[in-house]
């Protein structure tokens, strides 16, 4: 992993764990100003340990058309700035200044009036994790309110910029085709970067299962990687419910890594704050989900309904051909290419279909009218997991080189 995709990756989790000490803090009635330079410490000494005991990328004296990638990457990240002018929402989506936003000023406003969130019981979804209202909360705190508009916005920005670095970086060494094609791709989808300036938590969901990810790849070259994992994927949990599932599904498709004793520490080092953090609000704190709630021997028959099997595959379908083309179309490809190679899809690629197809079952058992549930989520936990999907392609893609003909070298 080169340092500059370690930083990023850092730079988000460090996000993540300031959100669960400022919630601990709100807990524990810790004074704000005690709290301050704790944090700054704790970044501190993450940023710290991110740049020793890693060893050096072995291609990292090696990059191919060094200044073309220079100048792919300053024109991908023009466009993005670009494609969102376009798009821009000032006061971000409906979920943002109903739920995200509006959680994070209650959480601004300290120990003593951050539970009143949870007296919200119309048009609120108190019970999900907090994430983005604990980040937002503390600075807007810091700054006395005065970044209430500016500071979710920056987040959200700043995850649908990253995203695409971190797969262009990912790739670039290489493939540079490959590299500049899928950060061109992500970098002029509108809808893409919509979700990230709505400040929405899907994308940056969406980050934290692709740093975990990315993470895992490298896990072979030092055990730190996988304490990243960790934490990664901890921070999904703590972001959205969806993380949860998301987070549970990798485990179970890497159960004896995560379960193996040699590697043990790095792992409970990653998942020990977010984990406690996770349960100790969904037990003392926020109310039982109104999917868990619902659940019964009718919702379970569902199941044998054929008319929502049909329903869902429309509302796919739909969202297929209006969101993610591009996508559907580099799918397609990279089960071509494993079909002319001979070769199985890594255990990545049905990982993250059996995320999907985990999405689709839940909305089967959904007890809301199901119609108005796909059309107003289903698009959004899509975007959950395309740059994974879209990280597994290109990484089959990057291995990929043209050979140029003997009469011609």
């Amino acid at each position: 992993m080169s340092p500059s995709t370690r930083y990023i990756i850092v730079s988000g989790i460090s996000c993540g764990v300031l959100s669960m000490v400022y919630f601990l803090s709100l807990v524990c009635h810790i004074p704000f100003l005690i709290l301050i330079p704790l944090v700054l410490a704790g970044i501190f000494l993450l940023f710290r340990w991110s740049m020793k005991g890693f060893p050096e990328a072995a291609d990292s004296k090696k990059i191919p058309y060094l200044y073309l990638s220079y100048l792919l990457f300053f024109a991908g990240m023009t466009l993005i700035v670009y494609t969102a002018w376009d798009v821009d929402e000032k006061y971000g989506g409906w979920d943002a200044w109903c739920f995200w936003n509006l959680h994070a000023r209650y959480m601004a406003g300290g120990a003593n009036l951050w539970r009143n969130l949870f007296l919200n019981q119309f048009a609120d979804h108190t019970d999900y994790p907090l994430l983005l209202p604990g980040f937002n909360g503390f600075f807007m705190r810091l700054f006395h309110g005065r970044g209430t508009l500016y500071i979710p916005y920056v987040l959200g920005f700043w995850s649908a910029m990253a995203i695409p670095v971190l797969l262009f970086l990912e790739s670039v060494k290489k493939n540079i085709l490959v590299a500049a094609i899928v950060f061109f791709l992500l970098a002029r989808d509108g809808f893409f970067i919509l979700n990230g300036i709505s400040q929405y938590a899907d994308l940056p969901l969406a980050f934290f299962f692709l740093c975990a990810l990315i993470s895992l790849n490298y896990a072979r070259e030092n055990g730190k990687y996988l304490a990243l994992c960790a934490v990664s994927l901890g921070c999904c949990m703590w972001t959205k419910n969806e993380g949860a599932v998301l987070s549970v599904v990798f485990i179970l498709f890497n159960l004896r890594l995560f379960f193996s004793k040699s590697v043990m520490k790095p792992i409970v080092a990653g998942f020990i704050l977010p984990l406690f953090v996770f349960i100790l609000f969904k037990i003392g704190y926020a109310p039982q989900n109104d999917l868990a709630s619902g659940l019964n021997r009718d919702v379970f028959m569902q199941v044998f309904d054929g008319s929502r099997y049909q329903i869902i595959y429309k509302s796919f379908s739909y969202h297929i051909s209006t969101h993610f083309v591009y996508c559907a179309i580099c799918f397609v490809l990279y089960v071509l290419l494993c079909l002319i190679q001979r070769k199985w899809p890594e255990r990545q690629f049905f990982m993250l279909l059996t995320c999907m197809a985990t999405y689709l079952l839940i909305y089967l058992l959904s007890t809301q009218n199901l119609q108005w549930h796909l059309e107003t989520s289903l698009a959004r936990l899509m975007i959950q997991l395309m740059p994974s999907i879209m990280y597994v392609i290109s990484q089959r893609f990057s291995g990929l080189h043209l050979q140029r003909s003997k009469q011609f070298s």
